[in-house]
């Protein structure tokens, strides 16, 4: 029989999961990529109510995406155009997608945090050492161990996802239909 804890602390990771997706959601339909989705910028707001606001900051590396628009000659690369103008190594590296360390990409680099993020969120570690460890081994394997699998046959996949090669990433439309619990 599950805890009353437990069942706390899978509420929370859902509630928190979704609510950034939903954050991501927003900024990409505003045009935005946000570029430095890490922990550290996920903010619990305290309310009157039984459950707290989970909200996104820290916008200094946010950039518009209109760049992204269809291109005007056919035979233009929508990847060249989605790249114009945008800063490469930005964001934080353990949670940032390797094509932040070119200028060629596109808001799917929030995607790709945000799977980190969630990996994170999940796992439990004891020390930074073991959150650096346990992060870099994700990103080296650009999948979730199979004890984790185990542990979160939903979520798992949907990570794994989350951490392919930019074009095959899916669109955080794609990642809302699939109403995430944690459990």
């Amino acid at each position: 029989m599950a805890s009353a804890n437990n069942i706390y602390t899978s509420f929370f990771k859902t509630t928190a999961i979704n609510s950034l997706f939903s954050a991501i959601e927003f900024l990409h339909l505003e045009g935005l990529m946000h570029r430095d989705i890490k922990p550290s910028n996920i903010f619990i707001k305290n309310s009157r109510s039984n459950f707290n606001d989970i909200l996104l900051g820290d916008f200094g590396l946010a950039r518009p995406v209109q760049q992204l628009a269809l291109p005007t000659n056919p035979s233009d690369d929508v990847d060249v155009l989605a790249s114009t103008n945008l800063s490469s190594s930005v964001g934080t590296f353990l949670y940032s997608a390797p094509e932040l360390s070119s200028n060629h990409y596109d808001r799917k680099v929030d995607i790709y945090s945000a799977g980190i993020v969630v990996y994170d969120l999940v796992n439990k570690v004891k020390t930074r050492n073991d959150r650096r460890v346990m992060l870099n081994e994700l990103r080296d394997s650009e999948a979730p161990s199979a004890e984790f699998y185990e542990k979160f046959p939903r979520l798992a996949p949907m990570i794994k996802s989350m951490l392919r090669s930019a074009k095959e990433r899916p669109t955080i439309f794609e990642l809302l239909e699939c109403r995430i619990t944690v459990g």
